[in-house]
């Protein structure tokens, strides 16, 4: 059957799909030609099935390729100073410092030995610093290692 024929009536025919990658042409790709390749398949593929199963295919394949996106976010509720230092158990005098550091360097590098809190301290303080705000936050942490005499950066 006919592609014209089938998508005229997409429940007459048993239709097999099938996408082959051979191991040779996917060891030469590199990974982002790759993910393209892949997410060009499925988008083709998950149409086709739209089509054969949705009432109104057009419209679902519409929404499906081009979503509506809402990032419409509700602002996020207040969280004081007071109230990060009686969590976290630090002066606000000295969360004061830190907070007019991130407003002053815009980042702030807390480093201390394993353990003792700082990935705590930075949600508490990115909290307080988002409160009725519509952004977000993002943490990122940096782990030092030396091995066989070679230092070593890990990004988490």
């Amino acid at each position: 059957m006919s592609l014209d024929g089938w998508l005229k009536n997409p429940a007459t025919a048993d239709l097999d799909v099938r996408v082959h990658l051979l191991a040779s042409d996917v060891v030469r790709t590199n990974r982002e030609e790759l993910i393209a390749d892949v997410s060009r398949t499925f988008q083709t593929l998950y149409s086709l099935f739209l089509v054969a199963t949705s009432a109104e295919p057009l419209s679902a394949i519409r929404a499906f390729l081009e979503p509506e996106v809402d990032i419409a976010q509700e602002p996020r509720p207040e969280y004081s100073l007071d109230s990060v230092a009686a969590e976290i158990l630090v002066p606000k005098d000295e969360l004061e410092r830190w907070e007019n550091s991130l407003d002053r360097k815009k980042q702030i590098i807390l480093y201390e030995p394993p353990g003792t809190g700082k990935t705590f301290l930075a949600r508490k303080l990115a909290k307080h610093v988002m409160a009725g705000a519509d952004g977000f936050t993002d943490l990122v942490q940096f782990h030092l290692r030396n091995e066989g005499g070679q230092n070593y950066c890990v990004i988490k």
